[in-house]
C-alpha cells in the first residue's frame, strides 16, 4: 500500500525534521512523535479518500510547527500538542483500523483470567465439591496464557498487515 509523496507530505517533513532538532531522543520516545510521524504519512495518504483526513491537514502543519516549543514546555502549547496526537491517533484506530502494538495480547490476556478462573472454580466444584482451590489458581494462569498466545497470534497477523499505530 505503498504512495507517492504528496508535495504537501515533503514539505511536513521538511518543518517536522526541523522542529525535532533540539528534541532529545527520550522525549522523542515519551512523547510517541515516531507514531506521530508514521500518523501524519497515513493522514496524507488517506487525504484522497477521507474528508475528515483532509480537514487535518492544516492542523497537522499548524502542530508541528509548534511541536519543538510544546515537548520542551509544559502547559497550555503542550495539552493542546498532546490533544492533537490523541485525535489524529484515534482517527486513524477508528476510521482505518490501526490498532496500538499489543491490542489484541492484552485484551484476550485479561479476558482470559476469568474465563480462565471460571473454568477452574466449574472443575473444582464438579469433581471436588468445592475442596480444591487450586484447580481455580491453574485455570487463571491456564486461561491468560492461552489468552496471550491467541491475542499475540492476532497482533502478529496486524502486524504482518503494517496496521499498527
Amino acid at each position: 500500500m505503498e504512495a507517492k509523496e504528496s508535495a504537501w507530505l515533503n514539505e511536513t517533513e521538511e518543518l517536522f525534521r526541523e522542529n525535532l532538532k533540539g528534541i532529545s531522543e527520550k522525549d522523542v520516545r515519551f512523547y510517541r512523535l515516531e507514531e506521530f510521524w508514521r500518523n501524519v504519512q497515513r493522514l496524507d495518504q488517506f487525504s484522497k479518500d477521507c474528508p475528515v483526513c483532509r480537514e487535518m491537514h492544516s492542523g497537522v502543519r499548524e502542530t508541528i510547527a509548534g511541536m519543538n516549543d510544546a515537548v520542551k514546555n509544559p502547559g497550555k502549547r503542550r495539552r493542546k500538542f498532546d490533544r492533537a496526537l490523541s485525535t489524529l491517533a484515534s482517527h486513524m484506530t477508528e476510521e482505518h483500523g490501526f490498532l496500538p502494538p499489543y491490542y489484541f495480547t492484552y485484551r484476550w490476556s485479561a479476558l482470559g483470567l476469568p474465563a480462565g478462573a471460571l473454568v477452574g472454580a466449574l472443575i473444582d466444584l464438579v469433581l471436588f465439591h468445592g475442596q480444591k482451590w487450586g484447580f481455580i489458581v491453574g485455570g487463571t494462569i491456564i486461561g491468560m496464557l492461552i489468552g496471550y498466545v491467541l491475542g499475540g497470534r492476532k497482533d502478529n497477523n496486524m502486524r504482518a498487515k503494517k496496521k499498527l499505530l
